[in-house]
């Protein structure tokens, strides 16, 4: 599926939105190298994870948007030169995506509303 939402005949069907959300910190691999044969996926140099994405992908640290995205970002140990790799598995339609944030948004703000109302009752 390319995220398109169109079945095989061409007839709209809705889409798993959350399919297209990602945890930043598990989509995110880095690498030191120190040879040019680290590079290779086969090696026994482990990859890590960062541990802080939400100055890029907010609070919630996901990335919207694509199936299975991957970033690899390798550095040269000594010179810090990189290489940033990206695959995915497809791209959500963008008005789909936006909406279902937007749907999102209104129940997280329609919870807190609720929360609100339960302390005032408290008092």
């Amino acid at each position: 599926m390319d995220g398109s939402g169109e079945g095989p005949s061409g007839e709209s069907k809705p889409i798993v939105i959350d399919e297209y959300e990602n945890n930043a910190k598990k989509s995110i691999k880095l690498r030191l190298c120190r040879t040019s044969s680290d590079l290779n996926k086969g090696q026994t140099i482990k990859n890590f994870s960062p541990g802080f994405t939400h100055q890029f992908y907010g609070d919630e640290e996901i990335i919207y948007g694509y199936k299975n995205i991957e970033f690899e970002l390798f550095f040269a140990a000594g010179s810090l030169n990189c290489y940033l790799g990206m695959t995915h598995d497809g791209v959500v339609d963008p008005a789909q995506a936006k909406k279902r944030r937007l749907q999102r948004k209104q129940a997280e703000d329609a919870d807190k509303d609720g929360e609100d109302d339960d302390d005032d009752d408290e008092m």
